[in-house]
């Protein structure tokens, strides 16, 4: 399955952040805690040049809190400081303000040298859809200062936004790079919502999460889908998974890889994704004209789940 965005309203965007960066100190990139390198724009550190870095690894509450301690000391080793903030309940702020305040000492500082003027330290937020950067910036100000939604795409305009320490932020569009050339990247960019739901197969989508999850998280899916997958009930129709990706893993699931036997399900005691969301479809009253299962419902449901954190912490990659 080949997934593709780069809407007009993006590539407007990124010419602008090209124009508007010479006006900033330093760039807040927002990753996904629980997939910071499939929420990595392999284009920024082109788009950026040698500014200042700071990496929020956002909805930390939702990953796994020693994969993420790994992710931090991995990516501190490559930005000027990185964190893991869940934005929504305010944890793990304190490193995310003590940045902030180093920001603006070390600006005043340059500029004392250079002569300047003094001014605010002014800073881009930078990121795919929908990882949290209105969330961020609406921390940061102490008010609802962008917009919040749950849909890629909802901050289409470039404004500046005075934040705490009266650090000026400058919020931008979610990017996406013009090709997904990673597959399983691509894929986990559609699982966590970076891409509008228009543009992939919710199924494929699906199954690829549920194989991950079969390996990462066996005991979270009985946990949460006990029921359904252990209860005999309606198996996938025959033209079911015909459009699959080969997306399942081998080796270290966090590392990425490219093919899982079914064996795993078995050790599991799993059913195959088909199976599971045209059961889940059943449980759930998802269900087409004439009492069939309504497969692409319950994948559509199962990927809402797993975004919101029903499935409790999980990380898809390891540094």
């Amino acid at each position: 399955m080949s997934i593709q965005w780069f809407p007009g309203h993006m590539a407007k965007a990124e010419r602008e952040l090209r124009a508007r960066l010479e006006l900033v100190d330093a760039v807040f990139e927002l990753r996904d805690a629980r997939a910071p390198r499939a929420t990595a724009n392999p284009r920024l550190p082109e788009l950026l040049g040698g500014r200042r870095r700071i990496i929020v690894l956002a909805k930390a509450d939702q990953a796994d809190p020693a994969v993420t301690q790994a992710w931090l000391e991995a990516l501190r080793r490559a930005a000027d400081a990185a964190v893991a903030v869940d934005l929504v309940r305010g944890a793990g702020l304190g490193p995310l303000y003590a940045a902030l305040e180093r920001l603006g000492r070390d600006v005043a500082a340059r500029r004392r040298a250079r002569g300047l003027l003094p001014r605010p330290p002014r800073a881009m937020v930078v990121g795919v859809p929908n990882v949290g950067k209105s969330t961020f910036i609406n921390r940061l100000a102490g008010r609802r200062a962008a917009k919040v939604g749950d849909r890629p795409g909802v901050t289409r305009g470039l404004a500046w936004i005075r934040a705490r320490g009266g650090v000026e932020l400058l919020d931008t569009p979610g990017l996406l790079w013009p090709k997904l050339d990673d597959p399983e990247g691509a894929l986990l960019l559609a699982a966590l919502g970076a891409v509008a739901e228009h543009r992939f197969q919710a199924e494929a989508v699906a199954a690829f999460l549920y194989r991950r999850l079969a390996v990462l998280k066996p005991a979270a899916l009985l946990a949460r889908y006990g029921a359904v997958l252990s209860a005999g009930g309606p198996s996938a129709p025959a033209s079911a998974g015909e459009d699959e990706p080969g997306v399942a893993l081998e080796g270290d699931p966090l590392s990425g890889g490219t093919a899982l036997g079914g064996g795993a399900f078995g050790a599991a005691g799993l059913p195959e994704p088909e199976v599971f969301l045209a059961r889940l479809a059943a449980a759930r009253g998802l269900l087409r004209p004439g009492g069939a299962a309504d497969a692409a419902a319950a994948a559509e449901l199962f990927l809402r789940e797993v975004r919101s954190g029903a499935l409790g912490p999980v990380s898809f990659e390891a540094p």
